[in-house]
């Protein structure tokens, strides 16, 4: 998709990763707030009337309490195109984008066999699988038997902001194959973006989401956190995450994926997704 209004092209670069990270920014920036069409400031705010079954018990961002359903919003496949313009009464539209409600329960698989609708935006097409083992023919063994309507048995929360250069990095260098990795062993992402190009200011749909879309082609859910709620884990992870296990919903790692703590966060992962991990004590 390409964006009609002028822009720049600019480009981060991170001399520990030895990468560069691109964000298509306008010329001349205006005033776009999630505020215009829900209040940041409390989950309480939103309509949560369609909010699908949730266990219950203790909420909270540390490990052992389950993760809280907070609703996000973006685009559940940014390569979906398809599905941001239907008319969809869940979907937010904002210039030529429909955004996307998510919410945390989307993924809640109680005996870890659920299935998507053959429509749900999370089911990958066929021309995605194709193009998935053509792009990374390392991981066309995993497709072999793969079933693109089965709910995830592990799902990482991850967060990244634009001005962080590790997050552009990881978008554009990482998580591409990470992703086509584990989705095929049963595993789902959904990257969060928080802050904008200024540290401490909210990332915003209509341009930051759109413009870091654009940039790194997202096949994994992409979204915003009007409320901020995920600020609760945000520092000092950037870029970071939460690891759940959508059968009971359960938060069972926090961690950063810098430098050599990326190999244990998605070690950790694959343990969840085989029911395997069990948290440390304490």
């Amino acid at each position: 998709m390409r964006l009609t209004s002028p822009f720049a092209l600019i480009c981060i670069a991170s001399l520990a990763l030895g990468a560069i990270g691109c964000i298509v920014e306008e010329e001349k920036i205006v005033d776009h707030q999630a505020g215009d069409f829900i209040d940041q400031s409390s989950q309480d705010a939103l309509d949560l009337s369609d909010v699908i079954a949730y266990p219950e018990g203790a909420t909270g961002f540390t490990v052992g309490k389950l993760m809280p359903n907070l609703t996000f919003w973006g685009f559940a496949d940014f390569t979906k195109t398809e599905l941001q313009t239907t008319e969809d009464p869940s979907g937010l539209m904002l210039g030529t984008y429909r955004f996307q409600k998510i919410q945390a329960a989307d993924f809640f698989n109680p005996d870890g066999s659920g299935t998507y609708a053959a429509d749900s935006p999370y089911v990958k097409t066929q021309s995605q699988i194709e193009a998935t083992k053509t792009q990374f023919e390392d991981l066309t063994g995993l497709y072999s038997g793969f079933d693109p309507t089965a709910m995830p048995k592990a799902v990482a929360f991850l967060v990244s902001s634009v001005w962080c250069p590790p997050c552009n990095a990881e978008a554009k260098d990482v998580l591409p194959h990470k992703y086509a990795e584990m989705r095929a062993k049963g595993g789902h992402i959904m990257s969060i973006l928080f802050d904008s190009k200024d540290q401490g200011v909210p990332a915003t749909l209509d341009f930051d989401l759109v413009n870091w879309s654009n940039a790194y082609q997202p096949t994994y859910t992409m979204v915003i956190d009007p409320s901020r709620s995920i600020d609760a884990i945000a520092p000092p992870f950037y870029p970071g995450g939460i690891i759940v296990d959508p059968r009971t919903m359960t938060v069972m790692h926090i961690g950063s994926l810098t430098g050599s703590n990326e190999a244990t966060f998605w070690g950790i992962f694959e343990q969840v997704i085989a029911g395997t991990y069990v948290p440390p004590a304490g």
